[in-house]
């Protein structure tokens, strides 16, 4: 079985689509996302204005259609539940990738960059509580990761891929300093100062304009302290 979360909740099994009423799928999401959870906590969690008896009621009834279309997906143990250890999960498989890229950097070298991509938004059109906070967490990782395989990609002589991921990240962030300031690097390793004295004053404009605020000294230094001072 495979489950998607990265831009809505899909689950195949043997790549045919599994057909799940919505509590069913808030509820393997969460345990998924939290990877062991007492029944306590998913009924905290999902049924937060009922009494407990009637979100006990709720979770039995919801495990218990689960056993039909979703054979296999959940594991209820000493009252815990857990997803199945043989399920693929795409946000999984993305973290694990995403922490290696964080706490290696020098693994980007090696790395498919397909895998590296901008993996999209978790659960979209979703807005309990949990969902929001996790939905911010995988969007910083990504962003993190965008830009440290950016950077490992100029320091490696590929500007043309740096730039890729440092303008996917500057998609999702357009007021992230720190995308820009790539981007500006990659312009500068290629030689090309005009494309990036105009990003630096797309940057400014931005800052100014939404914000309030002038490029910090970093970014400054990048274009030259004197062309930067004279246009601020």
């Amino acid at each position: 079985m495979r489950l998607f979360l990265f831009d809505g909740f899909v689950l195949h099994e043997d790549e045919q689509h599994v057909a799940l009423p919505p509590q069913a799928q808030r509820l393997i999401a969460f345990v998924t996302l939290r990877r062991t959870v007492s029944r306590d906590e998913v009924r905290c969690a999902l049924w937060p204005d009922i009494s407990d008896d009637r979100a006990s009621a709720r979770l039995r009834t919801t495990l218990w259609r689960l056993r039909e279309p979703g054979r296999g997906v959940l594991n209820t143990t000493n009252g815990q539940l857990s997803l199945a250890e043989d399920i693929d999960v795409d946000v999984r498989n993305w973290m694990a990738l995403a922490v290696q890229v964080i706490d290696q950097p020098g693994s980007v070298a090696t790395l498919d960059l397909a895998s590296l991509r901008r993996c999209g938004e978790l659960l979209p059109g979703w807005y309990d509580d949990w969902v929001l906070l996790e939905r911010e967490r995988a969007r910083q990782l990504q962003l993190h990761v965008l830009e440290i395989v950016a950077d490992e990609l100029i320091g490696l002589g590929r500007p043309a891929a740096a730039l890729e991921f440092a303008t996917r990240a500057l998609q999702m962030e357009q007021l992230r300093e720190s995308a820009h300031r790539l981007v500006i690097r990659v312009h500068l390793a290629e030689g090309n100062v005009c494309e990036a004295r105009r990003q630096f004053e797309c940057c400014r404009r931005m800052l100014r304009n939404e914000l309030g605020i002038p490029p910090s000294d970093q970014l400054r230094d990048l274009i030259g302290s004197q062309y930067s001072n004279r246009r601020s």
